[in-house]
């Protein structure tokens, strides 16, 4: 009988590991995304815990998931609702599809913004494909970035991957979620756990790549859209400039009136008082 094979993730940030159950949030704490542990941080550069490749980075760079060679997907996700910061005190080191070696940088974040703006600045790290784990053992304590090991994964003896059938194959119409921040890693766990109530293998995919939206016409939008989004910066700075010309040309209009409104109130003011006096003076009867 051959042994299990392991997978070793580094720590990917320096700091004090805290078990899931105490996180202040029911998602993680329950485990609806995955198991795994979590870290309050004390740096703030968050680096890959193994060799692997990005799956996705979050736009808004407050989360990543890195697929290891082992196909174990790891999500580490900065914080708690930090997506509704929209990327402020974030910046994303790579994107998706790069190959990462451990100990790379992935996101670099502005640890007291962030603790300031978010409910907590405890960073995640979860395995989100739990059928491909036989056993996880954390770490404790305090752990370096890079150097002492965070989780201890063993692997199941091959991947477990669902019979298919081509004949059984359902497809919904296109389903609308709302939320503000799109579908990201907790509302995902939500609809996940509501998913893995179906005997059935559950797989989503973008309305963009349904739609054909997808390489170098995703990336023309992109481009397309940062040229509006700096046309509009520059409108905005020109109207700016002319409205500032254009009030400093007013206030001179306006101290040049003042400045010629004394000799011309002194002038209205005694015609008005002739004309006063005019009407004051009695009329003549003719005899």
């Amino acid at each position: 009988m051959s042994e299990p094979m392991r997978l070793s993730l580094k720590a990917p940030l320096s700091g004090v590991v805290v078990p899931l159950d105490q996180v202040p949030d029911p998602v993680f704490a329950q485990r609806m995304v995955g198991d795994g542990v979590s870290i309050d941080p004390i740096s703030s550069s968050l680096t890959a815990p193994c060799d692997g490749t990005v799956v996705l980075m979050h736009s808004a760079a407050h989360a990543v998931t890195l697929a290891s060679s082992q196909g174990i997907e790891i999500l580490m996700h900065v914080g708690l609702d930090t997506v509704q910061l929209k990327g402020r005190g974030f910046h994303a080191r790579v994107k998706n599809g790069d190959t990462v070696r451990a100990g790379d940088v992935l996101i670099d974040f502005d640890a007291d913004y962030v603790a300031t703006h978010a409910r907590s600045l405890l960073t995640q790290v979860i395995i989100t494909s739990g059928d491909l784990v036989a056993g996880m053992q954390p770490a404790s304590g305090t752990v370096t970035a890079g150097a002492d090991t965070l989780l201890s994964i063993t692997l199941t003896n091959g991947a477990a991957v669902a019979r298919r059938s081509s004949a059984d194959t359902m497809r919904s119409a296109p389903l609308t979620i709302s939320n503000p921040s799109g579908l990201h890693a907790r509302p995902a766990a939500v609809l996940a756990s509501s998913a893995k109530r179906f005997k059935a293998d559950v797989q989503l995919r973008l309305l963009e790549s349904e739609l054909g939206v997808s390489g170098p016409r995703r990336a023309a939008a992109r481009q397309s859209r940062r040229w509006r989004q700096s046309q509009r910066a520059q409108c905005r700075r020109h109207h700016g400039a002319r409205d500032r010309a254009r009030g400093s040309r007013r206030d001179h209009r306006v101290r040049s009136r003042c400045g010629r409104s004394r000799e011309g109130a002194l002038a209205a003011d005694s015609r008005r008082a002739r004309v006063k006096t005019r009407r004051r003076l009695p009329r003549r009867r003719l005899r």
